[in-house]
């Protein structure tokens, strides 16, 4: 069974975000209601799906689409998700195992670090550095990312700084990762 850690600044958020009069913690953005979302449509051809159950992995048409986007890229390699959290939960349970080093630029927002540490991976936290800018120290980058590292959790823009990683500390992480073959999420 996995156990993760409860996410407490999520759930404090669950607790507040409705109730207050203005957010300015949300990331994403304010729905649309049907009607809304039909007004932008192209004709009747928006009402026209089938509302069966779709394909898990995203319909053909969808995935041919998203692959016509990147070089090389072949439509049945892509998988459609319901969102950042569904894709980041595949990642992690594909790539993490018992035992699996894990280096995580933080702070950030602890999904990715919660779901390692419940597959059993080892967390090895590289802290952004106020000092810096909220970038890295390239000494904390080698000492985090050795053999041992199996994934590398960057998120950028940062959450929650919004700072970017400049150019410097990108190819500090990705030429870390390079060297001991982990992979880059």
């Amino acid at each position: 069974m996995i156990f993760m850690q409860p996410f407490v600044m999520e759930r404090w958020q669950s607790h507040y975000e409705n109730t207050v009069r203005y957010n300015l913690s949300e990331s994403g953005v304010h729905p649309l209601t049907l009607r809304e979302l039909l007004a932008l449509a192209d004709g009747d051809g928006a009402v026209d799906p089938s509302l069966g159950y779709g394909q898990t992995n995203g319909t053909v048409a969808l995935r041919e689409r998203i692959a016509a986007l990147y070089d090389g890229a072949d439509p049945d390699r892509v998988v459609v998700t319901n969102g950042g959290a569904e894709a980041n939960f595949l990642s992690a349970w594909s790539l993490v195992g018992p035992g699996d080093g894990v280096a995580v630029l933080t702070p950030t927002y602890m999904q990715l670090p919660g779901l390692a540490q419940a597959l059993g991976g080892r967390l090895r936290r590289i802290p952004l550095r106020e000092e810096l800018g909220w970038q890295p120290a390239p000494e904390d980058v080698a000492a985090a990312i050795d053999e041992a590292t199996r994934l590398v959790v960057v998120t950028n823009p940062q959450n929650p700084t919004g700072v970017r990683l400049t150019d410097t500390s990108i190819a500090a992480v990705l030429g870390a990762a390079e060297r001991v073959g982990a992979w880059v999420l």
